[in-house]
């Protein structure tokens, strides 16, 4: 393989992140000779500036460079402006951009330029998406032979490919972005994540599936114009009230959340509906590289999770493994989410109502809830297991009997 194939091929394979931009820009580097070289990708004129090789510079002279000198840079304003439109990429050498005595005189290079070596230049800049452009150049110090004008032929045949690269590892990077919320998709549960204006950032299928207009849960355009965000709405105003101030709870005091019921509307036909708001974590961070964030809630975002109540309770077994409840303690909390008052678990179980009240507040200490609402919103979010071998249709969710005593008959 020659050396501009061999180049090529490690530009796409750093695409791919099965090798760095460094390895690719360091070949660059050999094969013209140059004593240093740099690779960065900004997002416009005056915008970020990534450096993806920058090499050997010291940590503090790139820094220099991106937080002042890349505004002084005298290749740099002369070459951006001639990306508007539809240019054609090519690799210049310095002095032919800005004659060699005129460099000299310029602020950057006697501040900054000749001091780090950057006498003879090579390369190149281009356009990447509607305004992000990627800057190529290889340096040669003072005392050195400038650039030959065949190097150029060399640069306009890896220019291209270089580009198409670079387009490659944005797009791959926009998909790996949303893969840790990506896991949410696997929920049974509806889970939505909202920004602090209730604009949707993520909603998983079951959350889809659950709003609509006979629910009355929607998820729509905010306003007609084009590109609107799509907002999370409940039918209610004092509800929509009550799950703004949840979610700006969570996303911007970094609260803990709460949970509330959304009782039923006849003229929508709605099964009553558990919401519960709490912060994101951090293993599920949007945050544009496809790997996990950093521990604790992600700032400005929320956790909305709904589940309709017209299901079974959770069976007591699941909450003393998840909570560490005692059987009794479970019983309670089980009969609590499926809709029994205190005073009919009392006559039930044959205790008094000070014993179930006292079970109750167990309950929630052992849960990290604060009241039965939430406790309910709680225990909706908790997958069901799936049926017991052997169980009848219609067992799903029943109490499990317990050691030598019968179940109840159906």
């Amino acid at each position: 393989m020659d050396d501009r194939a061999s180049i090529i091929a490690t530009i796409y394979a750093a695409a791919a992140e099965e090798a760095s931009w460094s390895a690719a820009v360091q070949a660059l580097q050999r094969v013209l000779g140059a004593a240093s070289a740099s690779l960065f990708i900004g997002s416009g004129a005056g915008g970020e500036l990534e450096p993806l090789h920058v090499a050997p510079f010291d940590a503090a002279d790139i820094r220099a460079y991106v937080e002042h000198y890349r505004d002084i840079d005298p290749w740099l304003a002369r070459l951006l402006p001639s990306l508007t439109g539809s240019p054609r990429l090519r690799a210049v050498r310095g002095e032919s951009v800005l004659p060699q005595e005129e460099y000299r005189r310029t602020e950057f290079y006697n501040d900054f330029g000749r001091r780090i070596g950057l006498e003879w230049v090579v390369g190149g800049v281009g356009r990447l998406g509607e305004a992000g452009f990627f800057n190529l150049g290889l340096q040669r110090p003072e005392g050195s032979e400038p650039f030959r004008p065949d190097t150029v032929s060399l640069l306009n045949a890896v220019l291209p490919h270089l580009q198409r690269g670079l387009q490659l590892r944005e797009r791959l990077r926009g998909t790996a972005a949303s893969l840790p919320l990506r896991v949410l998709d696997a929920l049974p549960e509806a889970a939505l994540v909202l920004d602090a204006d209730l604009v949707v950032r993520h909603a998983n299928a079951a959350a889809a599936r659950l709003s609509g207009p006979c629910a009355g849960l929607r998820i729509m355009r905010d306003g007609s114009r084009p590109g609107a965000p799509l907002v999370f709405r409940l039918p209610g105003v004092e509800e929509n009230v009550r799950l703004a101030a949840l979610v700006q709870g969570v996303a911007l005091l970094r609260r803990a959340g709460g949970a509330f019921r959304l009782l039923p509307r006849p003229e929508m036909r709605r099964d009553p509906v558990a919401l519960l708001v709490s912060p994101l974590p951090g293993a599920l961070s949007p945050n544009g590289n496809g790997r996990a964030g950093p521990p604790g809630p992600v700032p400005g975002l929320a956790l909305v999770l709904l589940r309709p109540l017209d299901r079974p309770p959770p069976p007591t077994a699941l909450l003393q493994n998840l909570f560490g409840l005692t059987a009794a303690e479970a019983e309670v909390a089980s009969g609590l989410a499926g809709g029994t008052r205190a005073e009919q678990l009392a006559e039930r179980r044959g205790v008094s109502l000070a014993t179930i009240r006292a079970q109750v507040r167990t309950v929630l200490e052992k849960t990290g809830t604060v009241n039965l609402r939430e406790l309910e919103a709680l225990l909706a979010s908790l997958p069901l297991p799936g049926p017991v071998e052997g169980a009848e249709k219609g067992d799903a969710g029943a109490e499990k009997p317990r050691p030598g005593r019968p179940a109840s008959p159906a």
